[in-house]
């Protein structure tokens, strides 16, 4: 199987953003954008 590794859309962000909020992890109002 072939992998690739790419830089994440911000939609995709904002998802994985509130993935981690829902695990109980608090994620700061800049980590989405860095």
């Amino acid at each position: 199987m072939r992998r690739t590794i790419r830089t994440l859309a911000l939609e995709e962000v904002k998802i994985l953003v509130d993935w981690a909020a829902a695990e109980g992890w608090n994620p700061g109002l800049g980590d989405a954008v860095a």
